[in-house]
């Protein structure tokens, strides 16, 4: 067993730190939406950004099969800026999954 400096353990406490925040801030905004009085517009930038671009995933949830398929060929920075947004909320990256979200929100 070998100890570490205390250079490095704070470099691992730190780190730490931040991804429990990031985690607690998920959290916080999965409970937000999850409530009835979710309001995009008191929102971060970065959380209303990231609605704007699952309005554009949202829309391909009514596209033919093929057609959904067809643009999924060359996707976007705003679709991947969905889907990591959804996957990040825990939910399925998919368009249905960005129409529901919206629908759930009152944002559609």
């Amino acid at each position: 067993f070998e100890t570490r400096n205390e250079e490095v353990v704070g470099a691992l406490r730190a780190k730490a730190k931040v991804e429990m925040e990031a985690l607690q801030w998920w959290d916080a905004l999965k409970e937000r939406i999850a409530s009835l009085s979710f309001v995009l517009e008191e929102e971060e930038e970065d959380v209303q950004k990231s609605f704007a671009a699952l309005e554009r995933l949202g829309c391909l949830a009514n596209l033919e099969p093929k057609d959904d398929t067809k643009s999924d060929d060359e996707p976007t920075d705003s679709l991947t800026t969905a889907r990591t947004f959804l996957r990040n909320l825990d939910r399925k990256q998919t368009p249905a999954a960005a129409r529901d979200i919206l629908v759930e929100t009152g944002i559609w």
